[in-house]
């Protein structure tokens, strides 16, 4: 995602083609919550949203700056046969943002039902 000038509020990205930036970390958290997952994991599941995804290394700094504001933890698996990754998992205090997320992605549906419903009859 583009970053945002400094003291720029807009819920959305300057990138018109990718996720707003709630519904970005949104997905990162409830993918987490659905089950832990390595960072690699979480950028392959979210290919499959209909949308364009950031380069998989920004994926990697939301997850790092989610972790360093305590919403995600990580631990390194060692493995036998590859080398060890991260996998991350939801903190209570990640429970509760993923929940202003949900307020917050909630408010955005309910503001593109009325501008649709609005714009339609102007169309």
């Amino acid at each position: 995602m583009t970053p945002r000038p400094a003291g720029d509020r807009s819920p959305v990205s300057k990138d018109n083609d990718t996720l707003p930036d709630a519904l970005f970390e949104g997905w990162l958290l409830l993918l987490v919550a659905r089950k832990p997952r390595h960072g690699y994991a979480i950028a392959r599941a979210m290919r499959d949203l209909p949308c364009s995804m950031p380069h998989q290394t920004t994926i990697y700094r939301h997850l790092s700056a989610l972790e360093e504001q305590g919403f995600l933890d990580s631990k390194w698996q060692m493995r036998s046969s590859a080398p060890p990754i991260r996998t991350y998992h939801l903190t209570k205090q990640g429970e509760k943002h993923l929940r202003q997320k949900y307020s917050a992605v909630s408010q955005i549906q309910r503001l593109c039902r009325t501008f649709l419903s609005e714009a339609s009859q102007h169309i």
